[in-house]
């Protein structure tokens, strides 16, 4: 304890002693500290941003016209089959339109249009060891795409509207 004392008491009689040197220390020193502070919360955002991409790996898998509601069911229990997948969640297209109009700021679209354009759609997310292991999304969404009533299959979280897994 007494050697903290010394040097505190040492500190104290320099910046005393030399007040514009103690002050510029004291300003460098916070300076360099709140650099630091700065890189780490960027890198700590950057990580939690990349990880978010991660996770969002997945398929948008879009149903063709007219599909019946048993066809849905069997597609949803084949997807749920395969070993890749981790969840698959059906979306309707009632529920599409609700979503579409929200992100529209509560434009009315069956207003607009006359009828609802969307068709239902199935939501597949990937397991964590998929989703690491190269080139598997693509070959899922190839596969996908060969099933009866599936119209268009997208992903890599990209919003590319009419374009099929082909042209991707």
């Amino acid at each position: 304890m007494s050697r903290f004392r010394f040097f505190l008491s040492e500190a104290w009689e320099i910046q005393s002693r030399d007040r514009a040197n103690g002050l510029a220390s004291l300003t460098a020193l916070t300076a360099v500290l709140f650099l630091l502070a700065i890189v780490l919360v960027a890198g700590h955002n950057v990580r939690g941003v990349a990880h978010g991409l991660e996770t969002r790996k997945g398929l948008q898998v879009f149903l063709a016209e007219d599909v019946s509601e048993d066809r849905i069911a069997e597609l949803g229990e084949t997807f749920r089959g395969f070993g890749e997948v981790s969840e698959v969640r059906f979306i309707s297209a009632q529920e599409s339109l609700v979503e579409v109009e929200a992100d529209l700021g509560g434009l009315d679209v069956v207003g607009a249009l006359g009828d609802n354009p969307l068709s239902p759609s199935f939501e597949i997310r990937l397991t964590a060891d998929a989703v690491s292991r190269s080139g598997v999304v693509q070959q899922l969404a190839r596969e996908i795409e060969g099933y009866e009533g599936v119209g268009e299959v997208l992903y890599g979280g990209r919003n590319l509207v009419g374009m099929t897994t082909r042209e991707l």
